[in-house]
């Protein structure tokens, strides 16, 4: 995860040195909207040169967009961008109010004028032949060949997901944050009351975090403990379609 500064010809040498082709996933907000969400001038040329190098290193490359008023009608042409940028994939989220945010809260899309954009804009994403793997929040999915799902339809109503653990994206990837706490998500770890709950590569070796550890317990949560600090979202009837949220 990256905004790409630090994403320079030095450290993808270093990298092929060690035989590693790792995927850098690069924030990236809008064309000419870009610096004003990120507080820097020149960042958004900065976050292109770094896509245009990585591809002529041969580093494959994926994006995030934080979704408000400012930037969803550059949303489309940014898109366009990024797919001829060689960036194989886009993960779509809408501002959060917390943070900086809560300074710029006009910015931050409602639910359903979040939903009415997303509907608006798939048509003109396949119109442009699927410049890159998109995925709209929860609620599209497209692999880049015809192929959608929506991700937050998890199971059949009819179903029982109490034992299926809380987060299957935390089960499968670990996150460091840039001062060695071990977290299953960038949320978590962005935040210093949470993050300081999780081990620390400073405090213990790597092999110890994943035996015995609170972040081993917390990527075993199981979906009935949820449900039970959460009874609303417990008794919901789509509580099994959903598994949560």
């Amino acid at each position: 995860m990256s905004n790409g500064f630090l994403v320079n010809e030095k450290l993808l040498s270093g990298l092929k040195a060690l035989g590693q082709k790792l995927e850098f996933n690069m924030s990236f907000d809008g064309i000419g909207c870009h610096d004003w969400l990120r507080g820097i001038d020149g960042a958004e040329r900065k976050v292109i040169a770094a896509f245009e190098l990585c591809a002529k290193e041969g580093f494959p490359t994926g994006a995030e967009y934080c979704l408000h008023r400012g930037n969803k009608e550059a949303f489309p042409e940014s898109v366009r961008l990024l797919g001829s940028l060689g960036c194989r994939s886009l993960k779509v989220n809408t501002l959060s109010a917390e943070g900086e945010a809560l300074q710029i809260l006009d910015q931050i899309l409602g639910p359903d004028e979040e939903y009415a954009f997303y509907l608006d804009y798939l048509p003109k994403y396949y119109e442009d032949g699927e410049p890159v793997e998109l995925m709209l929040s929860g609620m599209f999915l497209s692999n880049g060949k015809k192929k959608a799902v929506i991700p937050l339809a998890k199971m059949p109503e009819d179903s029982d997901c109490g034992n299926y653990c809380l987060c299957g994206h935390a089960r499968n990837t670990m996150y460091l944050t840039h001062d060695g706490y071990i977290v299953p998500c960038i949320p978590i770890g962005s935040m210093e009351k949470t993050r300081n709950l999780f081990p620390s590569i400073r405090d213990m070796k790597l092999t110890d975090a994943l035996k015995d550890s609170f972040y081993m317990s917390f990527i075993d949560t199981r979906l009935n403990r949820y449900f039970e600090m959460n009874p609303e979202c417990g008794a919901c009837e789509y509580r099994n379609r959903c598994a949560g949220g």
